[in-house]
């Protein structure tokens, strides 16, 4: 089904919105059928219960027949086939992946500048991220993508762009290089919805939900792929004492660190001033004009500074409220989870 729709549907225009369009029309259809299907595996699962408990009711009176035994293992067998499809459907719309490193990040600084240093930073390195996207790139950012994670506007994850990425290369492709060249996302593309997660029983306050983004998969490739560049410099960028939020450094190395120098002064009996700095939703409250500043300062190349300023600039989201989205509306700061 999904490969004659795909193939079907003839649409002109960009190749941004070529593949947005397919992945609408494609939308609509699988929704169709994952409503039909649903209706027949309850009805199946419905089916085959009744039947084995008419054998149960069988069982108790006499001994089942070995046609009848045959008979009630597969409908054993059937009955936790459908519970599995059931629990995998289930975990999907579920699906929520909670912070792997809390808010708490207590640092000890010392007397250092707190400046970033630009005569660290690689240049030769920073130039080489404006080579074209190539398809081996493109797929490996797929590939890093959680194939079960919750899907944004589109209602497309990334095992079904996996198990079906020999077809819809051919489309993905030419968006990625439309954007390569132009820096430009035509509208909808970057939307996302905002669905709000309960931290506790009892909510009273709304700063009690945690609000996550459900962003659409288009963006997220273009977003993962721009990331993984950014992450062979960013360790020349980040100072090496900021431990959150940067892979192969941990909280808990600040941990061990502040303990020790706590041991050191009250070993040494000297004075000493400790500040704990909590920045509450810190990346909600990001100033995109001060970003944009520090990569020109940083020395990025004009173009992976336009790619970047289209990524936050073009971001549109709608709250979801029982299941359906509000009105759209702009984003003028914070970055995004999925944002480079």
């Amino acid at each position: 089904m999904v490969i004659k729709e795909w193939s079907d549907l003839k649409v002109h225009g960009w190749d941004t919105f070529i593949l947005k369009q397919k992945l609408q029309h494609l939308k609509c259809k699988v929704k169709a059928w994952a409503s039909q299907s649903s209706t027949g595996s309850t009805n199946s699962a419905q089916r085959v219960m009744d039947e084995l408990y008419m054998l149960d009711r069988i069982e108790e009176s006499r001994e089942l027949l070995g046609t009848e035994r045959d008979r009630k293992l597969q409908l054993q067998q059937s009955f936790w086939e459908i519970a599995i499809r059931k629990e995998s459907q289930l975990a999907q719309k579920s699906r929520v992946r909670w912070l792997q490193v809390g808010d708490l990040n207590t640092k000890f600084s010392e007397e250092h500048g707190m400046r970033p240093r630009l005569d660290g930073v690689c240049f030769q390195q920073l130039n080489h991220e404006q080579r074209r996207f190539d398809e081996d790139e493109i797929r490996a950012a797929v590939w890093d993508c959680d194939s079960d994670k919750c899907p944004g506007p589109n209602v497309i994850n990334f095992k079904f762009i996996k198990d079906f990425w020999d077809l819809l290369k051919n489309d993905i492709m030419p968006f990625v290089q439309q954007f390569y060249d132009n820096a430009k996302l035509l509208k909808g593309t970057n939307s996302s919805f905002i669905s709000l997660l309960s931290k506790v029983d009892n909510l009273v306050k709304l700063n009690e939900y945690r609000p996550i983004s459900l962003v659409g998969c288009m963006y997220k490739i273009l977003g993962k792929t721009l990331v993984r560049r950014l992450k062979v410099v960013l360790s020349s960028l980040v100072d090496e004492r900021q431990m959150a939020f940067m892979e192969g450094r941990g909280l808990l190395q600040s941990s061990v660190i502040l303990n020790e120098t706590l041991d050191e002064v009250k070993r040494m009996r000297k004075p000493c001033i400790f500040f704990k700095v909590d920045f509450e939703l810190a990346y909600d409250s990001v100033s995109w004009s001060f970003l944009l500043y520090m990569l020109q300062r940083f020395k990025f190349d004009d173009r992976c500074i336009r790619w970047i300023n289209e990524c936050l600039s073009s971001s549109s989201m709608s709250v979801l409220v029982n299941g359906s989205p509000t009105k759209e509306f702009q984003m003028k700061k914070r970055i995004r989870k999925r944002d480079p």
